[in-house]
């Protein structure tokens, strides 16, 4: 009996003691809201949302030995700083400013990833300055300034004794140059060489592969090298389930991991227009009697949900308001952002169809996502029909959108009629 009390002791202190704390100091945002995410192979899953205190500071307890890619999203100005978790406690400071340059204590392992990412963004900040010093004459003070922090930059560079000392961030830097050596391919043979480097890759990497989020990344670029193997639609389109099979089988689907990339593989199918594949794999996916992941279910669940045909699941509004509860003969969901150019174009022809909507007794509750809030205001300060700021993309996840803007149509008793992406074609099969 004593013995079975000790292990009861020793797995309940365990428990008790397992994880982490996150600290964190962002001076000039002060009583203001930061989602705390991690990765969770194929995509971030909300952690918390904390408050700043009046000096910018926040905290938070991670209660999982979690060791892998973690994101604090500035949710008024939707900046992000990028950490690795490790299992240790994490502490910083910053400023709204200086947001992509936080301070970590120093032999940390997140001081070590910082100059990573600071190096890896020398590329694109040296075309800036070369394009600062060709606009000014060389006797400038400017001129002299800007090749001054040029080569100030130059001399600071990636450790790579890092890579060892840190295993995390050396399989995170290997992942990132595999990603990119997938996205600069474009010839046939090396497309397809490369899939197969992606497959070995899915098969016997590690956990850090889903706890960077590198699984997603592999998968998207398998799917997107398909449009360097095959030369027309026609031939991408008959071979895309074969070529997919190939991977699923590889990953597995009986697998959590299997799962997983079988998750990201509907996301990319649904944002690409193959409708039809979609709906062979979540058959698949009601066909397995294996467990199937909360992840998975999830997805197969939003996107059944938003199916023609469907009754779409009603949702409390922010406002306390439902879906069901607003009334209309044709209800249009509107799922949108301020940082898609796309949606900023089509908003003039939303505006402008807007009163023949009503007309024919219509309205458009809109969901905004992916922006700051401020910017979000300001666009609908002025817009009639009824809008949200989806905060946490809540919304978005509940009913598995994957692509801006996305108008979902829905009859008076919220059956869907159909899912479009321009509010023309909105118009046109409403009755």
């Amino acid at each position: 009996m004593k013995k079975i009390s000790l292990a009861l002791l020793v797995c309940f202190s365990t428990m008790l003691f397992a994880g982490f704390n996150i600290k964190g100091i962002i001076s000039d945002y002060t009583s203001k809201d930061v989602t705390i995410r991690k990765a969770e192979g194929v995509s971030y899953k909300n952690m918390a949302i904390v408050t700043t205190n009046k000096k910018g500071e926040f905290s938070y307890r991670m209660g999982e030995d979690f060791k892998g890619l973690m994101l604090i999203s500035i949710d008024d100005t939707k900046q992000t700083i990028l950490l690795l978790a490790d299992g240790k406690d994490i502490t910083f400071q910053t400023s709204i400013k200086s947001i992509g340059s936080p301070v970590f204590p120093p032999n940390t392992i997140n001081s070590a990833f910082q100059s990573y990412i600071k190096d890896a963004n020398k590329g694109n900040l040296n075309q800036i300055l070369d394009y600062i010093l060709g606009t000014y004459s060389e006797d400038d003070a400017y001129y002299k300034a800007t090749k001054a922090e040029k080569e100030r930059i130059a001399n600071q560079s990636f450790n790579t004794q890092y890579l060892e000392q840190y295993p995390l961030i050396n399989f995170y830097v290997d992942g990132q140059e595999n990603i990119s050596k997938y996205n600069s391919v474009r010839d046939e043979l090396a497309s397809k060489a490369e899939r197969k480097n992606i497959i070995e890759k899915v098969q016997n990497s590690g956990e850090y592969l889903e706890t960077t989020n590198l699984l997603g990344d592999y998968v998207t670029s398998y799917f997107m090298l398909g449009n360097n193997i095959y030369k027309s639609k026609a031939d991408l389109d008959q071979n895309m389930k074969k070529d997919l099979d190939e991977l699923l089988a590889a990953a597995d689907i009986e697998t959590e991991r299997g799962q997983l990339v079988l998750t990201r593989v509907l996301d990319l199918l649904k944002s690409y227009g193959f409708n039809d594949l979609v709906n062979d794999y979540i058959q698949d996916v009601e066909g397995l009697t294996c467990e199937v992941s909360s992840v998975l279910t999830n997805k197969v669940k939003a996107f059944g949900a938003v199916r023609v045909g469907a009754t779409l699941p009603d949702a409390k509004l922010p406002d306390g308001k439902s879906i069901y509860k607003v009334k209309a003969k044709n209800k249009v969901i509107l799922f949108w952002s301020p940082e898609c150019p796309h949606c900023l174009k089509d908003l003039p022809q939303i505006v402008s169809m807007y009163p023949k909507l009503k007309e024919k007794g219509g309205e458009i509750i809109s969901f905004g996502a992916d922006t700051d809030k401020h910017k979000y205001d300001q666009l609908v300060k002025d817009k009639k029909w009824i809008n949200y700021y989806d905060k946490g993309s809540v919304y978005l996840e509940k009913y598995g959108i994957t692509a801006f803007p996305t108008f979902i149509v829905l009859d008076e008793n919220n059956v869907v009629q159909g899912t479009y992406s321009k509010m023309e074609d909105v118009m046109n099969n409403i009755k």
